[in-house]
């Protein structure tokens, strides 16, 4: 989203040849910039960035997060991602509640894994490993679940 004027002209002729376009974000942008692309989009996959280590779980992430859903066509076709690390387990109460306030009641939960390990050694940088435990995995998606929330798990 943060290239959306750059990519205007890529849409313009994407959508001329009538190539389905699907953005993946989390939706961190300004509202301009989602508003030049929105016409442009027929599915948006939105990654939830609910995490402890992100430091998006609090108001202004989700108000932000609330008013520019509003902004998409309610007929647009979307999903929703979250990526599961071990620290959420701690917090899952919050996080079904921040999910509940954004109005998501399915959604792909997607375990967090080791693959960019050699991207960051190509990079000379001291690669950082979330990969998850899969039983805190399971839990938590059961946690989901017993509250509610539709619950796709997504494996690599």
């Amino acid at each position: 989203m943060l290239q959306a004027v750059s990519l205007l002209p890529l849409l313009r002729q994407l959508q001329e040849e009538k190539i389905n376009i699907c953005f993946e974000t989390t939706l961190v942008a300004p509202e301009s910039d989602i508003n030049l692309v929105r016409p442009f989009i027929d599915e948006i996959i939105i990654d939830l960035k609910l995490q402890p280590k992100m430091n998006l779980r609090n108001e202004g992430y989700v108000s932000s997060i609330t008013s520019l859903l509003k902004t998409l066509p309610s007929t647009m076709k979307r999903k929703y991602r979250l990526v599961f690390i071990n620290e959420m387990s701690d917090c899952k109460d919050d996080i079904v509640d921040k999910l509940r306030r954004l109005n998501i009641k399915e959604l792909e939960l997607l375990k967090a894994h080791n693959l960019g390990e050699s991207k960051y050694r190509k990079l000379h940088l001291q690669p950082k490993d979330y990969s998850a435990d899969t039983t805190l995995f399971s839990e938590f998606a059961e946690h989901l679940i017993a509250d509610g929330i539709k619950v796709s798990k997504l494996a690599i």
